[in-house]
């Protein structure tokens, strides 16, 4: 097979950031190898459906037009950072429309496919039962709520492992983000045969930042390490704040740490008043700063200057999230909880590991890198290149041989 034209569906992706970075770097890396091209399907809802979905938000916020107008504007605007994200990383991918309803989705999605002669989908997050004239590639995301099963509602608990059996029950072919993924699935599911490509851990895009002169609308300190990451629970910034604090006490005064993310966790709306209040109660309270959501650019040159970064996390999806993924492109030193699916990051020398429930360890840690630099650009260079090209061809392969293992069953 000489080309190979691959689809991704933005189905369920595009509803958050994580899964819009997720597939743009995905396309990104086949469009690495000029043996292959990338097609990101959107659904373009029907007449009917957009008449549906007006009437729903009118339902549910009759008493709000400020919220009916709000909800309005956010579905017409849904895929507007999807876009830009794929023309940013992945500028040769072409958009393909399908027009969707409520019922037959999945057959649209498969006519649209076989309209472009697209020769596989991957990943696809959803599943397809019957019809199957091209082949595909599920995704599969994590089991956080076997680990923490705190943070979720027992309802919630039982529908995800639900929609997980039922996704492995009718998936052939399944992309994990880590090996501790597919370990999990083994696991839980031990009855499950699917193949299981997972996704390898190479850090391959450099990230775009802005000039300097933004910075200076975020009043920074001179010193300072970086947490990016969402204000959900289980990401655990506290046991950060308490390592700064020991240090804070010790006389290390000059020690900052700057949050970006927004400040909000929706599976527990009062965690983020309890985060506050108690930095409230801390010594080294105006060496904590909270920045909230703010751009990209402006994220990755705040982070492009930290002394390091810090990522606390109890759990991930994959090997430390997009924040650690993000500082190795930028060549800065991270500082990393010590938890399984972080230990697949392998081949970097300014990583360094730390019990996530042990804030002394982490603060001996962070005053031993107060005065790192960012590794020299040509040695940055040198890893994103080999990653790349290690990325690229392990996914084009994986690809290549479902197609053929598709044709030869026809």
């Amino acid at each position: 097979m000489n080309q190979i034209r691959i689809g991704i569906t933005a189905k369920n992706f595009y509803l958050w950031d994580g899964g819009i970075d997720f597939i743009a770097t995905i396309a990104q890396g086949i469009e690495n190898d000029a043996s292959a091209s990338t097609y990101l399907l959107l659904k373009d809802d029907s007449f009917f459906l957009k008449i549906a979905k007006m009437m729903k938000i009118v339902l549910k916020n009759k008493f709000s037009i400020t919220r009916i107008q709000s909800e309005i504007k956010n579905y017409h605007l849904r895929y507007d950072r999807l876009i830009s994200v794929f023309q940013e990383c992945s500028p040769n991918t072409e958009i393909l429309w399908y027009k969707g309803n409520y019922y037959d989705d999945n057959r649209r999605i498969m006519d649209c496919l076989c309209k472009y002669a697209i020769d596989i989908l991957m990943p696809h997050n959803g599943y397809f039962i019957g019809d199957i004239r091209v082949p595909w590639v599920g995704y599969m995301y994590d089991f956080q709520h076997e680990y923490l099963p705190e943070l979720f509602s027992k309802n919630d608990i039982k529908t995800r492992r639900e929609e997980l059996r039922v996704r492995l029950e009718n998936t052939k072919y399944i992309i994990v983000n880590a090996k501790d993924v597919k370990n999990d699935i083994k696991k839980f599911y031990p009855e499950n045969d699917s193949t299981i490509f997972v996704l390898p851990f190479a850090p391959f895009q450099k990230p775009k930042f802005s000039g300097n002169s933004n910075l200076l609308l975020y009043n920074l300190p001179n010193r300072y390490f970086m947490i990016s990451n969402q204000f959900w629970c289980h990401k655990n910034h506290l046991v950060a704040f308490d390592a700064l604090e020991k240090l804070y006490n010790d006389g290390y005064n000059d020690i900052h740490i700057v949050c970006s993310g927004k400040l909000e966790d929706s599976r527990n709306p009062e965690y983020i008043n309890m985060l506050r209040n108690r930095v409230k109660e801390m010594n080294c309270q105006q060496n904590i700063h909270f920045l909230g959501y703010i751009p990209k650019p402006d994220q990755i040159a705040i982070m492009r200057n930290a002394i390091g970064l810090i990522q606390p996390t109890l759990f991930e999806g994959g090997p430390g999230g997009g924040a650690v993924y993000n500082a190795l492109c930028l060549g800065i030193t991270c500082l990393i909880s010590d938890i399984k699916v972080n230990r697949e990051i392998t081949g970097y020398d300014n990583v360094y590991f730390f019990d996530p429930n042990n804030s002394s360890e982490l603060a001996t840690l962070m005053l031993g890198h107060s005065l790192d630099y960012r590794l020299p650009d040509e040695l940055v260079e040198r890893k994103i290149e080999e990653n790349k090209r290690f990325y690229s061809e392990s996914l084009i392969n994986f690809a290549k041989k479902i197609v053929q293992d598709f044709q030869t069953a026809k």
